[in-house]
């Protein structure tokens, strides 16, 4: 443990005795509140690269603050002008910390964010501009707002989207494989089966032009497997 030094004096040519700056410490680890010192005075960890200067001491306990190298802890870090940047590495938040943009937007130019324990917007939109939103293993909780796409895709590589109170709405709903039944829902798959044989199946029309379909589209009910005739030589 350090201990509160004394003022450094020293012989000088204009006066007898001038103040000297404090020496640094040097230590292997990184300074505690138990550690004091002059005021000023720059604790070094060799160890790791970092280096503290002792702003304060209150409460009997000394206060270091980082001032870069490997690593730093902060009661709080702004940053008014300009941006923070991590050109290689991560941007971590442990224990029950957030990320917020009260007032801009959190950006990754070329990279990624990733959400272990999921992705929740409040109020406002998650907007993807050009890429992909992917969510590996976890969710998206939009409790107020949109989740908009303005070029790109949603992708749920393992896992699903799901509006378990409320719509998905698109231009086009797009099936591109066949995943099986599941209970107590109603599934489009993109399989399709267009052997035609002489039986014949009863369906009404709008109008009264004949016509035969084309082939069937396979859904499920439930768990159910069922098909739906299609036609494309006429308007029902």
């Amino acid at each position: 443990m350090a201990t509160n030094q004394p003022l450094q004096v020293a012989y000088g040519l204009s006066q007898p005795l001038i103040n000297v700056f404090p020496t640094p410490i040097a230590s292997t680890r990184n300074p505690l509140g138990s550690d004091k010192a002059q005021l000023g005075t720059i604790w070094v960890n060799t160890a790791s690269n970092d280096a503290f200067v002792l702003c304060s001491v209150t409460a009997n306990v000394a206060n270091w603050i980082g001032v870069g190298g490997g690593s730093g802890l902060f009661t709080s870090l702004v940053v008014n002008p300009g941006n923070l940047t991590v050109t290689a590495g991560n941007l971590l938040v442990g224990g029950t910390g957030n990320i917020t943009a009260a007032g801009g937007n959190i950006t990754a130019t070329s990279g990624s964010i990733t959400a272990g324990n999921g992705l929740t917007v409040s109020t406002g939109d998650a907007v993807v501009s050009s890429g992909n939103l992917v969510l590996t293993a976890g969710n998206i909780s939009v409790t107020l707002g949109n989740l908009t796409v303005s070029a790109g895709a949603i992708t749920a590589t393992a896992g699903e989207i799901q509006a378990i109170a409320g719509a998905i709405n698109g231009a086009q709903l797009e099936a591109t494989g066949d995943l099986g039944g599941v209970v107590s829902t109603t599934s489009i798959t993109n399989a399709t089966n267009t052997s035609l044989s002489t039986g014949t199946l009863s369906i009404k029309s709008t109008s009264a032009n004949p016509g035969n379909n084309a082939g069937f589209i396979k859904v499920y009910v439930g768990a159910t497997t069922a098909y739906v005739p299609y036609f494309t030589n006429i308007a029902p």
